[in-house]
């Protein structure tokens, strides 16, 4: 039986990075918000191209669909201060112009600094991982269950493992409805420390020779 990797906990170190630094441009928005909010609103294209940037990176990592609606709220924020000067109705807001792109993407912000940084203890897990602390467990999906955008549950050799795309902890988190690869009778290889897959393989048909003439 051969195995393709279909999720490595390392894979998850980077976003650590991108959400340290989405954490750190997230606490410069907020001081000079604070004390000079007018030059923080004129600075709103910068802020916006490096918000964005940083929430798309994120988005790509997790390869989960769960990052779009921040990433949306950015983009119409965004857009809203864009179309400012070039369409008449979008003119009549009573706001400071930038105003909008900045509150839209310093929200965008807190996901970005909170999806990255609550992955911390990836490096751990990791760590363990490699040092051969993961239980190994290989078998057949079963029990599985899930509620649509919530969360999910499969057993695998008597083990139970549940897990939610919100959640914000390290390990495997992706389930069926953004994307994930679980599904009823499938069989895997998992690599567990405590309740967390750290590894998760899954079986690929093995070719059948071709029969000699």
């Amino acid at each position: 039986m051969t195995y393709r990797l279909a999720f490595d906990v390392s894979q998850q170190i980077p976003e650590i990075a991108v959400g340290a630094a989405g954490a750190a441009l997230l606490i410069g928005v907020i001081a000079v918000g604070l004390f000079a909010f007018d030059d923080l609103v004129k600075a709103w294209r910068p802020l916006a191209v490096a918000s964005l940037l940083l929430a798309v990176v994120v988005g790509v990592l997790e390869q989960s669909r769960s990052f779009l609606f921040p990433i949306a709220f950015g983009v119409i924020g965004t857009g809203v201060d864009v179309l400012r000067e070039r369409v008449e109705a979008f003119r009549q807001l009573k706001v400071p112009r930038g105003s909008v792109a900045t509150i839209t993407c310093t929200f965008m912000l807190v996901f970005v600094a909170g999806a990255g940084l609550s992955r911390f203890g990836a490096v751990d897990l990791t760590n363990r991982l490699n040092a051969g602390e993961a239980d190994v467990l290989e078998g057949e999906v079963a029990q599985f269950y899930e509620v649509p955008l919530k969360n999910e549950c499969f057993t695998v050799e008597d083990r139970r493992f549940c897990y939610s795309d919100g959640a914000d902890r390290p390990g495997f988190t992706r389930s069926r409805a953004y994307g994930g690869p679980i599904e009823p009778g499938l069989r895997v290889r998992v690599s567990a420390i405590g309740d967390t897959i750290v590894r998760l393989e899954i079986a690929t048909p093995t070719a059948t020779p071709a029969a000699t003439p």
